[in-house]
């Protein structure tokens, strides 16, 4: 086991990873020595993002490298890392270096201290307008819903204490409703940290804000009413996510790999 687990999906971000992944190991080798490890999982990319992240592994086995053949998603790269994190803590980034690593110290510091849920609130989002207004909608209906505690329930920069993410069966993009996941799963100790917000370095953005706008609220209300039903507790007897095969598959191609 380690301290911190970081997992990042990683779909087509072959110019931010060479920035992310040396400002990364800087400030974790600072503050946490060995006492960590990186999850990168390619979402089957079309770039070279796969032999970018295989090439930083090799150079530091802290970097765990991770390769869907299919796209899954954010939410499909989250089940499967998940599944594998070692840490005592799990934090989620993303992977267009938006996500500040100079930030981690505030996080590190809360888990020190014992938080359970540890949410990166934006002191300046780089986001249009119009996502900025549907997230604080989103906001809204986790207080009312879940009884969020947070100024903003939809933060990409979070820590959970691992035994909230672990044996979960994550339906099409859950990875957006973590925090109210946790929270279905009884954290008592939350705290959040002011995190900065970068412009993106390159690619291309994930987001379809129209799309959002029209289906995002009939989305939340299925998953709200999943969660109200127990779909989120942890079953006695987990039985094994399919995309798990696909964690074995990657890890027997990296130990072949020259």
């Amino acid at each position: 086991m380690v301290f911190l687990s970081i997992v990042i999906p990683c779909r087509n971000e072959s110019a931010s990873l060479p920035n992310l992944c040396p400002a990364l190991e800087k400030v974790l080798k600072q503050h946490l020595k060995n006492d960590w490890e990186v999850l990168l999982v390619d979402d089957a990319s079309t770039d070279n993002t796969r032999t970018i992240i295989q090439s930083f592994a090799k150079k530091n086995k802290n970097f765990k490298p991770f390769h869907l053949e299919k796209q899954g998603g954010q939410t499909g790269a989250y089940q499967l890392a998940f599944s594998v994190a070692k840490g005592k803590y799990i934090l989620r980034m993303d992977g267009d270096f938006q996500d500040d690593p100079e930030d981690l110290p505030l996080f590190i510091e809360k888990m020190k201290q014992g938080y359970e849920l540890i949410v990166g609130i934006r002191a300046s989002r780089k986001h249009p307008r119009l996502l900025r207004f549907l997230t604080r909608v989103f906001d809204t209906l986790a207080v009312l819903l879940f009884d969020s505690p947070f100024h903003a329930a939809s933060s990409s920069y979070i820590a959970f204490q691992s035994k909230y993410l672990k044996n979960l069966q994550l339906r099409k993009n859950d990875h957006r409703y973590l925090i109210c996941i946790a929270l279905t799963r009884g954290v008592q100790r939350p705290a959040e940290v002011i995190t900065r917000h970068r412009d993106r370095l390159g690619g291309k953005s994930k987001y379809n804000v129209f799309k959002k706008m029209f289906l995002g609220p009939w989305e939340f209300l299925l998953f709200a009413m999943r969660a109200k039903f127990g779909c989120y507790t942890p079953p006695p007897n987990p039985a094994p996510h399919p995309l798990n095969d696909q964690v074995k598959n990657d890890q027997v191609d990296q130990v072949e790999s020259p």
